[in-house]
């Protein structure tokens, strides 16, 4: 692009084009000889020179830009308003999924950005990837990622609903998940209601899954919190160790009980043989 832009920038300067009275045009001639393409310069006031590149075909009523170079060294295609260093548009879109501009990079429908015109407000717009995969190159790209306006990301989803929408698999070495609930250690409270065995067997009759827990339906219908989740599962594991702990106790003392009747009858048949 820069060796493209030196070129035509020594053309100008060689053949001293200061206005845009005095523009090169390119005329194919034939039955085309109504299109043409030309360059020029223009100047509507101080400081506001521009490189135009542009096209007049038959049919246009007007010049119109293919790219310009404003005097501050922007460069716009489609746009003779270009707001960045390098600014694409294409004029003519219109309504919500249209392409407001692409950049393709690599061979035909190649890897691809696209500024997507998100709403029918035309200034809210969101940003795609697409990617090839096929080995055809008549195949189109796919879109892989989407940038919308408030900011959500999504993988394999063009409407994202949450900062980061991922439709398929998350392979990841390590995964952390800032909490928004707090950790159930108040379960080991003394002023804890631990719920007893017997109202958990009766929950799970009526009901048919743990207290607090989702059910089936609604884990499919809503999804998972990971973190909300993983402490609900950690205060159930809490609770079940106190449970267990709380068994441990009574076993021990049936255990100290039978080995206190073990030692009266065995005391018992002791006397009996000594009769």
């Amino acid at each position: 692009m820069k060796i493209v832009l030196i070129i035509l920038l020594n053309l100008f300067l060689s053949l001293n084009i200061m206005s845009q009275d005095n523009p090169i045009t390119l005329n194919p001639g034939g039955e085309a000889s109504g299109d043409i393409y030309g360059i020029k310069v223009t100047e509507q006031g101080n400081n506001t020179t521009k490189l135009h590149i542009y096209r007049n075909f038959s049919y246009d009523t007007e010049d119109i830009d293919e790219l310009v170079i404003t005097k501050s060294g922007r460069v716009g295609i489609g746009t003779p308003y270009p707001d960045a260093q390098f600014h694409v548009y294409s004029p003519g879109g219109t309504g919500r999924g249209s392409v407001l501009s692409s950049i393709m990079i690599g061979k035909r429908n190649g890897p691809e950005i696209q500024a997507i015109q998100q709403s029918t407000d035309d200034d809210i717009q969101s940003l795609a990837f697409r990617v090839k995969s096929s080995g055809l190159a008549s195949d189109d790209n796919f879109e892989a990622m989407r940038i919308h306006a408030n900011g959500n990301v999504g993988i394999g989803t063009t409407i994202p609903t949450s900062k980061l929408s991922v439709k398929g698999d998350v392979h990841a070495e390590e995964v952390r998940v800032d909490l928004t609930v707090p950790g159930p250690d108040y379960v080991f409270e003394e002023e804890y209601d631990l719920p007893t065995l017997e109202s958990i067997e009766s929950y799970i009759q009526e009901n048919k899954h743990l207290p607090e827990v989702p059910s089936a339906r609604e884990l499919k219908a809503n999804g998972i919190d990971l973190g909300v989740m993983n402490m609900l599962l950690l205060k159930k594991v809490e609770e079940l160790t106190l449970h267990i702990i709380a068994q441990g106790k009574e076993v021990e003392k049936l255990n100290e009980k039978v080995a206190g009747q073990q030692k009266e009858i065995e005391l018992l048949k002791s006397k009996k043989q000594d009769l």
